[in-house]
């Protein structure tokens, strides 16, 4: 009986991970990835589940186990009525504006009732398990490890076995298979169910529940909530934080999810108290060296180190967070209810971090504030008796943050520099001092709301306030002239950087004695939040970021350095330009001119006989900079899905001029707004608006959009281009390797291919980049064959050049003619352009296929 029931549940949770990305693997070419249709999906999603567990618990409470069983057996033939899993494009007719509506019937018509159907299996066969004679019933919440087991199998076995082997219909046809598999194995648990003597009367999972007399409070529900949220958020915190700021590693994603579902397994898994304790007592010590990771940005020299930590951390609290949910569980008769909240929590922690925090906040900061939040809720490590000297040592040790703090904020102010000019002309303290308010407000709640322990209750605000004060004059103070020559003669003797030393002791200092307040739970969260608070302060003298925002693409930044200005998005470089307005017009980083897109734009992007510029289509943004290559009277358009990309690089030149430049010498520069495959595929274009270039500038992240690189995308491209038109790839990317696709994919289209790798970055601002053209025949790619096929680029170069110099080779060295002798050498080497090579292995990929592992460097 117990393995009956343990494989189904293994088969539910498997069958429920499957179809997800399944269904999105569906819809990706009919709507693109617009954060509207994503965040919709995910909301469907969790609203199912929070309903099947809410059919659970309504329909064994009210109908009873067994007539239960029966009436869960007809519900299970409902999903019979939707099969094969099929997608109704008519629902989203006329919806091209707002797809939502549209895509929420679709969604509930094609895989709405299955997945409700199966997202209900968990609870209710915990719940008939609990109905029967079997020793092991009066607890049964050591099932749900078996469901996470399917889950997390899911996840691994989806990228690695079934995306790679099996075209979207066969999975489909194959997930039919497997729910009728769990219609029998469920058919099998209710049989055993029925044939087995009633249980007794439930006694409680642990001995604490017992005590409550069956009773659950609404504090208790919301304590199972909490516990359910906060290992949700920081796992999906850690996975934006990891794949932006870390590593953009395609498939990162899957390591914080498979740990997530891991503490599952292994807390309900009965395992020895000491595992628990071990954890509880790891947490504190990984939460604060990620925080001081993250403010100070120092890190391991290696990234996978790094990467680990964050793993680390987010493992002991899923395991702290889930151990305390196991160990607070109830009596079976509320086993439904119970499971319905935690998920609740679980739905709770996924629409902050998916659909709040990218609103509210610039940056990741819902990451430390989760980081935050587990330290609220810690078990204490140990109970210390409250006593005069230990209140006394509290009140001198936070005299002593407080007159620390003043020193530091007296030598700096005495400097009288431009940043504490920044500091009194800037209005971001308001921010700052509206944070400490709540603190204030809520800490006189927290202080008089019990009548004992008032003393230490009121230490536990006043500390973490005045290590706040603390942490602000090391941040503000450390940079005095009195103190600053100190921490470089620091810095020298111990063998550091003076920037790693200053962030040593700005974030170190105050971190290594926010641990000494760990047992008790609400001073050691607040002090986490104390150093957080003062982090903020920092940013206030951060000159080198003019610009920063959030979509639900993430986190954008416009940095300035020495001679240039970039936009950044976590690791992944977005564009460059020069500070200096002479140097305004010169494409840099990818889109250099002495790079394969260079080559491509020289040779092709010039006048026909009746003197017009061809035109040119940019999937991708960035900061414009495939616009310094426009001409007078030439029509060139952007594709980009991200608004605040919009904003930065195309509504104004206050940080980027590559647009605004090209209108002024005469250009016509639009931008379509959306997702590039839907927009583009719905241009209705004649022969003479057909676009000579369309350059495809999108594959540099963790998250490739692979419907922009498959069969059917291929094929729009080649309705949009004219005859001898190229469709230009830019594939530089640290993690896979991109050219076997676009080879197969021209193989399979009867396509000809070029591809250039260019590592040169010895010029100013440029960057390596790799480069696939695609075009019709081979004629169309003649020019970038060979030396005498590079002349026409050569010349085209020429004439710019010669004109800078204002002088002919033979004439004194200047810098159009110093350009020029590097021009010479350059053509007296080979064509740098070679074919690219099929792999039959990669296969071809379309709407229906694709294999990352298989172009995956490792």
């Amino acid at each position: 009986m117990l393995a009956a029931y343990a494989f189904t549940l293994f088969s539910s949770a498997t069958l429920l991970f499957l179809v997800q990305p399944m269904i999105g693997k569906m819809i990706l070419p009919l709507l693109g990835g617009t954060p509207a249709v994503w965040n919709t999906c995910m909301v469907f999603f969790q609203a199912l589940l929070l309903a099947g567990y809410g059919y659970a618990h309504l329909s064994t409470t009210f109908l009873g186990v067994r007539k239960q069983a029966l009436v869960h057996m007809g519900v299970m033939l409902l999903p019979i009525l939707f099969f094969p899993i099929a997608i109704n494009k008519t629902f989203l007719e006329g919806g091209e504006d707002n797809p939502i509506s549209g895509l929420l019937l679709l969604l509930f018509t094609s895989v709405g009732i299955p997945f409700f159907v199966v997202s209900s299996s968990a609870p209710i066969l915990q719940k008939w398990f609990s109905s029967t004679d079997h020793p092991a019933a009066k607890d049964p919440y050591f099932l749900y490890g078996a469901s996470n087991l399917g889950s997390m199998l899911s996840l691994v076995g989806y990228p690695l076995f079934v995306e790679p082997y099996l075209l979207l219909a066969d999975q489909k046809k194959y997930w039919a298979v497997g729910y009728g598999f769990l219609m029998l194995l469920t058919a099998l648990s209710g049989w055993l169910m029925y044939t087995c003597a009633p249980a007794e009367v439930s006694t409680s999972g642990n001995q604490e529940s017992e005590d409550e007399a069956e009773s659950v409070s609404w504090r208790r529900r919301g304590w199972w909530v909490l516990l359910g949220a906060v290992p949700s958020s920081l796992m999906l915190g850690a996975t934006t934080y990891m794949t932006t700021d870390i590593a953009a590693i395609p498939l990162l994603w899957v390591l914080p999810l498979g740990l997530y579902l891991l503490s599952f397994i292994i807390v309900f898994s009965r395992v020895p108290e000491w595992v628990h304790s071990t954890m509880i007592i790891s947490t504190p010590m990984l939460a604060l060296l990620l925080v001081f990771m993250m403010l100070s940005e120092i890190r391991p020299p290696k990234v996978y180190y790094t990467v680990a930590i964050h793993l680390a951390c987010l493992f002991t609290v899923s395991m702290v967070c889930h151990g305390e949910l196991a160990r607070n569980r109830p009596s079976t008769k509320y086993l439904t209810e119970y499971f319905l909240w935690m998920s609740f929590g679980g739905v709770v922690g996924g629409l902050f971090n998916g659909l709040l925090a990218p609103i509210v906040f610039y940056g990741i900061v819902e990451y430390q504030l989760i980081l935050m939040g587990t330290c609220f809720i810690l078990p204490p490590l140990f109970i210390s008796k409250p006593n005069k000297w230990n209140n006394l040592a509290d009140l001198s040790l936070a005299l002593l943050f407080i007159i620390g703090g003043a020193v530091l904020i007296y030598l700096r102010t005495k400097d009288n520099d431009i940043q504490y000019d920044i500091l009194k002309s800037t209005n971001n303290w308001i921010w700052h001092a509206s944070i400490v308010g709540i603190f204030l407000v809520y800490g006189v709640y927290y202080i008089f709301k019990e009548t004992a322990q008032r003393l230490e209750r009121a230490l536990d605000v006043v500390l973490p306030l005045a290590l706040a004060f603390l942490s602000f004059g090391l941040i503000w103070g450390l940079f005095s002239d009195t103190l600053w020559p100190r921490v470089k003669g620091l810095a020298g003797w111990i063998g550091l950087k003076p920037a790693q030393t200053l962030a040593i002791l700005t974030y170190g200092v105050p971190t290594v004695l926010c641990y000494t307040f760990v047992e008790r739970p609400f001073r050691f969260g607040l002090s986490v939040g104390a150093i957080l608070l003062a982090s903020g302060f920092n940013t206030l003298f951060d000159t080198t970021v003019s610009y920063q925002d959030r979509s639900f693409f993430g986190v954008l930044k416009v940095e300035n350095d020495r001679f240039f200005r970039r936009l950044v998005h976590g690791t992944t470089l977005h564009g460059k330009q020069f500070l200096d307005p002479d140097g305004h017009g010169i494409p840099l980083t990818y889109y250099h001119e002495t790079g394969p897109i260079g080559h491509v734009m020289a040779a092709y992007n010039v006048p026909d006989k009746d003197n017009k510029y061809p035109n040119c289509a940019f999937i991708g943004l960035g900061t414009g900079t495939m616009a310094a290559y426009a001409n007078k009277g030439q029509h060139v358009t952007f594709y980009d899905i991200d608004p605040v990309v919009k904003r930065i690089a195309f509504d104004n030149d206050k940080y980027f001029t590559f647009v605004e430049d090209a209108r002024t010498k005469g250009a016509k520069v639009d931008l379509i707004l959306g997702d590039a495959r839907l927009t583009m595929e719905r241009q209705d274009l004649t022969e003479e608006e057909k676009y000579k270039i369309i350059v495809v500038d999108a594959f540099s992240s963790d998250a490739i959009p692979i419907h922009l690189i498959t069969r059917e995308a291929l094929k729009m491209y080649l309705t949009k281009i004219t005859p001898d038109g190229l469709i230009c790839f830019h594939i530089s990317n640290r993690y896979l390797d991109l050219k076997p696709v676009l080879a197969n994919l021209a193989r399979s289209e009867d396509l000809k291919t070029l591809y250039f790798s260019d590592d040169d970055e010895a010029e100013a601002g440029k960057a390596r980049s790799t480069w696939v053209v695609l075009a019709n025949n081979q004629k169309a790619l003649s020019r970038l064959l060979t030396k005498e096929n590079l002349k026409p680029i050569q010349d085209e170069w020429d004439k710019p050049l010669k004109m800078l110099s204002g002088m002919s080779w033979e004439q004194s060295p200047g810098p159009g003619s110093f350009a020029l002798m590097l021009l010479g050498a350059l053509k007296n080497t080979d064509a740098p352009w070679e074919p690219v090579k099929t792999r039959d292995d990669v296969g071809v990929w379309s709407d229906d296929y694709s294999n990352l592992l298989s172009v995956f460097m490792w």
